[in-house]
């Protein structure tokens, strides 16, 4: 009895001691930043197998499960990661490994452009979206346009010949090409500006020696309220300019003509700005 059991053993020994286990499947799916990543592995061989990487690093947030096989996480860096992983009979004396070397992909994250240029009132608009990250090219739906406003989609284009002042909250959403396959959303602001400023004062009445002197400057269109100074040249002696009023006042104390350019700010989203050059005389 003792001696077939002996002999049992060492058929089973000499079946199984030596051979390699066969791991599968030979290639791995690529994963993506961000995206929960699930593959399960299997190997030849007496259950229950273990498993371990043998060689190199998994990609950052991914894990071999030592027991199920199962290579699962959310990767959060991209690249390209080589390793071996190696499958052992664990419930056997002999212990038979397999050994199968990957090199795992893993894509950038997909990302939509998070704004979209300013329009202007009165002005013909034209502004292309984009993408970073994933697989190009990519398909970009517009939703929540405004008026006056159009997208086209083979072109990744929005135009427009805006009226009227506003802002509007866009929805973007971007899928790439890439396998897997990523799909982002963002949702960019549209701005128009108003008109663009502009001074509508064309010219400045004569200043008198001695005397007071008060003429506010005027503006068209643009967002207030508005920040005046000179940018170049001087007013005349004894005369200032409002800095938040746009009014030139004082008493003149010298004769003679001044040459100067007033500027105007506004406060749109960039801020706008206008001038003009003035020449104001004392007599």
């Amino acid at each position: 009895m003792v001696c077939t059991r002996i002999l049992a053993l060492a058929a089973v020994c000499l079946a199984g001691c030596g051979s390699a286990l066969d791991i599968t499947p030979k290639a791995l799916p690529n994963g993506a930043v961000g995206l929960t990543y699930h593959q399960a592995l299997s190997s030849t061989g007496q259950t229950p197998i273990r498993w371990q990487v043998a060689e190199g690093s998994l990609p950052s947030g991914l894990e071999l499960g030592d027991a199920t096989g199962i290579l699962e996480g959310t990767p959060s860096q991209p690249g390209s990661f080589a390793f071996t992983l190696q499958s052992t009979e664990a419930g056997t004396f002999h212990s038979n490994d397999g050994f199968q070397s990957y090199t795992l992909t893993v894509l950038p994250k997909l990302v939509p452009d998070a704004t979209v240029a300013a329009a202007q009132a009165g002005q013909d608009y034209a502004h292309t979206l984009g993408a970073s990250g994933g697989v190009p090219p990519y398909q970009i739906v517009v939703k929540g346009l405004p008026a006056h406003f159009s997208y086209d989609a083979e072109t990744a284009t929005i135009t427009g010949a805006p009226t009227f002042p506003g802002s509007y909250t866009l929805e973007v959403d971007v899928t790439d090409s890439g396998n897997p396959e990523q799909a982002a959303a963002s949702f960019p602001k549209l701005v128009i500006k108003p008109l663009r400023v502009s001074i509508a004062t064309s010219g400045l009445p004569t200043a008198q020696l001695g005397s007071a002197y008060s003429f506010v400057l005027q503006t068209r269109d643009g967002l207030g309220p508005f920040r005046w100074r000179i940018s170049d040249g001087a007013l005349p002696a004894g005369l200032e300019l409002g800095l938040d009023s746009g009014a030139i006042s004082g008493t003149p104390n010298a004769r003679g003509d001044s040459s100067f350019t007033v500027e105007v700010d506004d406060l749109g989203s960039p801020p706008d700005a206008a001038t003009r050059n003035f020449t104001l005389g004392v007599r």
